[in-house]
């Protein structure tokens, strides 16, 4: 986001700043070296600031896969938190691979779809 002009970090030490009950992942007063990190934390600020797409994934549809955009960002659910960004790189069925840090560095894989139990979030910023 950064090299779109964005500084995710400010933005989101500011609104946590502004509104620390809508966060919950706040103990006491916030930790601007960690809290912006925390994918329950980032979910509440791109709901708040960012387009909220779908979720669903269907291989092959035109349609719906043209919902999923290079630069958009992806949430999963427990057992693994995760955040991803969408790339502009597809399989032959359309479904595009998500760019995410997992271990032991950041990779480009074909995970959309397998990453976790369940996508939590799929954002496009900004909302306005």
């Amino acid at each position: 986001m950064r090299d779109a002009g964005y500084d995710l970090k400010a933005l989101v030490d500011k609104d946590i700043r502004e509104n620390m009950a809508r966060y919950p992942r706040i103990a006491g007063k916030p930790d601007p070296n960690i809290d912006f990190r925390r994918v329950p934390n980032l979910i509440v600020f791109f709901r708040k600031y960012e387009v909220e797409l779908t979720r669903e994934i269907k291989p092959g549809d035109v349609e719906n896969l043209y919902l999923w955009q290079a630069g958009d960002i992806v949430t999963y659910d427990y057992p693994h938190e995760h955040i991803a960004i969408v790339s502009d790189k597809r399989r032959k069925d359309g479904v595009p691979f998500i760019l995410h840090n997992a271990r032991p560095f950041a990779s480009e894989t074909d995970q959309l779809e397998r990453w976790s139990s369940k996508i939590t979030g799929h954002f496009r910023f900004p909302k306005f």
